[in-house]
């Protein structure tokens, strides 16, 4: 799918378009007017709140974008008009969408308008916006994310990723009323509230080294509420299959954190870090945490300390593709969640006063007493397991997961490398350097390639284990073929083709070698006198591969799920996902309790979130990280 065909326009009924990712003109109009249009419509709720002030311990500022939820940089807003009537039906359009903002933006305007309450209550919507998409091409924008999943992501993710919609804008005066939503309340969480400050402005992904005063508009992304039903074209395609539905409220959603599905594989791992080998990394990490509560109790003997439950949950289990070891994995997670697994269930006749269209949340883990919603979630994780086994989803992420060549260790190496290459730079402008060059390779640049990319995806799914990267990667150009940002110039020539090869050979004979440590510092000393010799841009390949590497390790995906009843239906053709339609398949439920048996058909989508890019500046910060294995028992 070229990059061309992927931006469609708005259909001949005038109706709201339904791709993603359209930078078409009259599209990017529609989209800002519906959101404008959402905000200022409503001029007693404007009164209302002009009379509240900065009082952020009241009841909540009344927009109807309601604060959601919020990570590192970035806050969003789901689209809730039900608890105000005056919100068009235009406004309607946007059911079912999100808003994300950079919270160090709301912040900036906060402190620009706040003093300047009439700046705001005299907005209306025919209020002028910037129609300027000249900043399309900055990195230092929220266009920069959105060129970053439709150019290195969904190319090697489809249909698994949605290209954002476009890039919306609105006067900077109206972001004083969603930082006040988001402040209202209490909602945010104490170890949130420092990165609301205006010095935690963070240099990439994509936002600004300086505050946007200079301008008169706030940009913002919009993006999908995957906790809604999925498509409703999906009950005619199952009507048409002579399906009924189980329950018209029978809609359920599971939000995974995977982490990194692999173990350590570079030879660039540091001598004292060679534990990175034996496990992977979330389970080093809650090894670490562990030893570090037991350090404090004992050295706190006397003082409460709050206890970290372990979890018994193993990445690798769940990108092996053995449903036993996916069940499991899964099963691990629902019981000690940690915030890596959520459950949601979409009822669309929700009680009085509930919020999000119905959207409740599951409190996991259930318990032994629930016995209606424990069968449910049981339920619900059998048909999960089933979908990922399918799916090539995840054998698509650990392919991009795997494009961690160097290890963070070999990545902290190749920054110093690359700080002696640009002696005239500061460590800054060495990381925007970094971050500002990222650019993507061709899609593919044959069939041939895309063919490779997906072959080696299946292949590892059909094997359920590690993709044997000596069987599927034989040169350095294949190699290469795995990652979507665009190669060094002549990446076949010299020290860094011996690099690349170096390590594919290790990786593959490391299965027997873990143990022998002349081997390993053998090659450990050659990779790292191989990087002393590399040139700028190989430097920065590498160090954007890693990157690459290090965000599909921290992305999140939603399974949404709707079942419907399948009764006596003989006809059993199932299909999987495609960037239009969801996949169904027929599934087989057995009453844990009565043992009773019903057919029920699973329609189902995978999407994935969290997947914007890492900014170059956590490489300065990495070697403290990294020390962590210092601590932990030597394997």
């Amino acid at each position: 799918m070229t990059t061309s065909s992927r931006q469609q326009e708005k259909n001949q009924n005038g109706e709201i378009p339904k791709s993603t990712g359209n930078d078409h003109t009259d599209d990017y109009i529609l989209w800002n007017q519906l959101v404008l249009d959402s905000i200022t419509q409503q001029p007693q709720q404007q009164q209302q709140h002009q009379q509240q002030q900065s009082n952020f311990d009241d009841a909540d500022v009344p927009l109807p974008w309601q604060y959601m939820a919020e990570g590192g940089r970035h806050v969003i807003f789901s689209f809730n008009p039900r608890q105000h009537t005056t919100v068009t039906n235009t406004c309607n359009a946007l059911d079912g969408w999100l808003l994300r903002f950079r919270k160090s933006d709301l912040a900036e305007c906060f402190r620009e308008y706040a003093s300047n309450e009439d700046a705001i209550v005299s907005l209306t919507a025919t209020s002028p916006y910037n129609n300027n998409n000249d900043k399309a091409g900055d990195d230092f924008t929220p266009h920069g994310d959105w060129n970053y999943i439709r150019d290195i992501i969904e190319p090697r993710l489809s249909p698994y990723v949605d290209v954002p919609k476009p890039i919306v804008v609105i006067p900077r005066a109206l972001g004083v009323l969603f930082y006040r939503q988001a402040m209202s309340g209490n909602k945010i969480p104490p170890h949130r509230r420092a990165s609301w400050m205006l010095e935690d402005t963070c240099s990439f992904p994509n936002s600004s080294q300086e505050p946007n005063s200079n301008t008169m508009t706030l940009e913002a992304t919009l993006l999908r509420e995957y906790r809604c039903p999925i498509l409703k074209s999906t009950t005619a395609a199952l009507a048409s299959n002579q399906a009924q539905t189980l329950a018209p409220s029978c809609c359920w959603t599971v939000e995974l954190k995977p982490k990194a599905g692999y173990r350590a594989f570079s030879p660039l791992v540091h001598p004292r870090r060679r534990i990175k080998y034996q496990s992977c990394r979330f389970q080093l990490m809650q090894q670490y945490k562990m030893t570090a509560q037991q350090q404090r109790r004992s050295h706190h003997s006397s003082e409460s300390q709050s206890s970290i439950r372990p979890t018994r949950y193993d990445p690798l289990q769940l990108f092996s593709n053995v449903p036993k070891e996916i069940r499991m994995a899964l099963e691990n997670l629902a019981d000690c969640p940690n915030h890596n697994l959520k459950l949601w269930k979409y009822d669309s006749r929700p009680t009085h006063g509930a919020k999000n269209y119905g959207i409740q949340q599951v409190t996991l883990p259930v318990d032994d007493n629930q016995a209606e919603t424990k069968a449910n979630v049981n339920l619900i994780l059998d048909i999960v397991c089933l979908i990922l086994q399918r799916e090539s989803f995840l054998s698509k992420l650990l392919t991009l997961q795997q494009l961690d060549w160097v290890d963070a260790d070999g990545a902290i190496f190749l920054y110093q490398h690359l700080l002696t290459l640009l002696p005239d730079l500061d460590p800054k402008a060495i990381q925007r350097k970094l971050d500002r060059e990222l650019e993507a390779r061709n899609e593919f640049d044959s069939e041939e390639d895309r063919l490779t990319f997906d072959d080696c995806a299946r292949r590892q799914q059909k094997n359920g284990k590690d993709p044997p990267r000596g069987d599927t990667i034989g040169s350095v150009d294949s190699i290469l073929r795995s990652c979507p940002v665009k190669p060094p110039s002549f990446a076949n020539d010299g020290a860094f083709r011996q690099l690349l090869l170096a390590i594919d050979s290790f990786s593959n004979t490391l299965q027997d070698k873990r143990g022998d440590d002349a081997f390993l510092d053998t090659a450990y000393e050659n990779c790292t006198n191989l990087i002393k010799t590399l040139n700028l841009e190989e430097s920065i390949y590498l160090l954007q591969a890693w990157l690459l590497s290090l965000a599909m390790c921290d992305v999140s995906f939603f399974v949404s799920l709707e079942l419907y009843e399948a009764g006596d239906l003989l006809h059993q053709n199932s299909k999987l996902q495609t960037t239009s339609e969801p996949g169904w398949f027929l599934h087989r439920a057995t009453n844990e309790g009565t043992k009773d048996t019903c057919r029920l058909w699973v329609c189902y989508s995978i999407k994935m979130i969290d997947c914007d890019a890492k900014p170059s500046k956590k490489l300065a910060s990495r070697q403290r990280k990294e020390e962590m294995y210092d601590l932990l028992p030597k394997a």
